[in-house]
């Protein structure tokens, strides 16, 4: 009950941030699975919107359509990395790169061993994928629940 309780604050905390055009846009586009009251996996999301220091750049790993960038819209960047090919939720400090977890490494070698930058995995079910993560990024955030 806590929980959902939780979740709902959340939900509505997230829709006051997000344009209602854009909610709309990116809620009724064909294959959404999003709804109305479920906008992705927010607690883990909002903790870490607190804990991350602003000044970091936050790469999302399996960021889906990154209604949850809202939380982040006042760090340096939000990176949302995704196979989707859906339009995504975008605030002005977001990219988003359409590719696997290994192809976003592997092309932006950059962004390892960088203290600027946190990495989030969070409800990805490809455990190599997660491990990669968590070696690749020394500051760094992989939640599954078992």
């Amino acid at each position: 009950m806590i929980m959902q309780k939780l979740y709902n604050d959340l939900i509505e905390k997230i829709k006051k941030e997000i344009p209602k055009d854009e909610f709309e846009k990116i809620m009724n586009q064909y294959m959404c699975e999003y709804e109305y009251d479920f906008l992705g996996f927010l607690e883990v999301y909002y903790a870490a919107s607190i804990f991350v220091p602003k000044s970091r750049k936050i790469i999302d790993f399996g960021c889906y359509l990154a209604a949850q960038s809202y939380f982040f819209k006042d760090h340096i960047e939000y990176i949302g990395v995704d196979v989707v090919g859906l339009e995504r939720f975008k605030t002005e400090n977001s990219k988003h790169y359409v590719c696997s977890i290994q192809e976003f490494i592997e092309n932006n070698p950059e962004t390892l061993n960088d203290d600027s930058v946190f990495a989030i995995c969070s409800y990805v079910p490809d455990f190599k994928a997660t491990e990669l993560v968590k070696k690749s990024y020394k500051n760094c955030l992989v939640y599954y629940p078992n």
